[in-house]
């Protein structure tokens, strides 16, 4: 089976549509270049596009010393996330600094959900930490 290509996932006018309707109620697209916009459509179709190649191909390879590594894959889909994080960057920061509205920020929205499972809760004062003190009794002989 052939894979589908991109475009049918996502194209890049989606993107760009998305990306103007969610900054249009702050008020400061008018502030915002549009280059810094389109830069940062491009690298969220291409990290898409990379995520999309990357679940059909292996994270993890054996080098020749036979230890896991992360493929260079990987690692370039690691960077073009990081790329998203910077054009996003430019961007939010005029917003944050000059829109009257509250706006969410939708790549710290995703990056919170990702982060989510390796964040500590905050224990409550009297709450075991990892298991601690969980059990009182001493049941050893």
């Amino acid at each position: 089976m052939e894979k589908p290509a991109l475009k049918h996932i996502i194209t890049l006018e989606e993107i760009f549509e998305k990306t103007l309707d969610h900054l249009e109620p702050s008020g400061c697209l008018n502030l915002i270049p549009v280059e810094n916009i389109c830069e940062y459509v491009l690298a969220k179709y291409y990290l898409i596009d990379a995520q999309y190649a990357l679940s059909k191909t292996a994270t993890v390879a054996l080098n020749d010393k036979k230890e896991a590594v992360i493929t260079g894959f990987t690692e370039a889909m690691l960077k073009l996330q990081k790329n998203v994080a910077m054009t996003w960057g430019s961007i939010w920061d005029v917003v944050s600094r000059n829109s009257e509205k509250l706006l969410t920020n939708p790549e710290e929205d995703l990056m919170a959900a990702i982060m989510g499972g390796r964040i500590r809760k905050k224990t409550v004062k009297g709450d075991s930490v990892h298991g601690a003190n969980e059990h009182t009794e001493n049941t050893g002989g």
